[in-house]
């Protein structure tokens, strides 16, 4: 299941995830470098847009990630600037992660 439209799938979880294939108990997460402060662009300390600092939205995804795996999933976070920079290796990798039995 996909997030189309925002129907994201919360793993069990009061999270929503992007990407998340019930079966194998796997997670893509996508982050946007902006909404979660990409580390290679933010410091803990700056502000992102919607009030918080990095260092908040960190501890937040964090959290939100463990209760996935807390549930038996696995997660792939991708970060929107890997994505822009190297489409095809990104999607080469998620498919091949998707494939795997890990």
């Amino acid at each position: 299941y996909f997030a189309e439209l925002n129907h994201e799938y919360g793993c069990e979880t009061n999270n929503n995830f992007d990407f998340v294939d019930i079966n194998s108990k796997k997670v893509i997460e996508f982050n946007g470098d902006n909404v979660h402060g990409n580390p290679c662009l933010y410091n803990d300390n700056d502000v992102l847009f919607h009030g918080i600092t990095v260092k908040q939205k960190k501890k937040e995804d964090l959290i939100k990630i463990s209760k996935a795996q807390k549930n038996g999933y696995k997660v792939l976070v991708i970060w929107e600037m890997d994505y822009k920079n190297f489409p095809n290796e990104v999607i080469k990798e998620c498919l091949s992660w998707l494939r795997s039995t890990i």
